[in-house]
């Protein structure tokens, strides 16, 4: 996919598996990116960790330098996760947020 947008020029948002933090861990999700961006220096790309209703996979996501989280909590939740997540420099997305697909 990377390959493929690199040929286009246009920059992807790669979105990790649903609840991936808890599962693969934010360890392999680092790692995986590390990896993509290695393998395809010149793509600009976004990269999501998707860490369904867990707010402490995410607190840790954001404490280990993952810059956008996705999380599925109360208003309240996601406030005081995303005044840490702006903190960090990092982003943090709710349920409702889907990548733009292109056209």
């Amino acid at each position: 996919m990377l390959e493929q947008a690199r040929l286009t020029k246009e920059r992807v948002t790669l979105v990790s598996p649903p609840a991936a933090a808890g599962w693969q861990g934010i360890g392999w999700w680092l790692a995986t990116v590390d990896a993509l961006a290695r393998q395809c220096p010149d793509q600009a790309f976004d990269a999501v960790l998707d860490c369904g209703a867990a707010p402490g996979h995410a607190l840790a996501a954001l404490r280990a330098g993952v810059k956008a989280v996705r999380l599925d909590a109360s208003p309240e939740t996601l406030r005081a996760v995303g005044e840490i997540a702006t903190a960090l420099g990092s982003t943090l997305l709710d349920a409702t947020w889907r990548p733009e697909r292109p056209e």
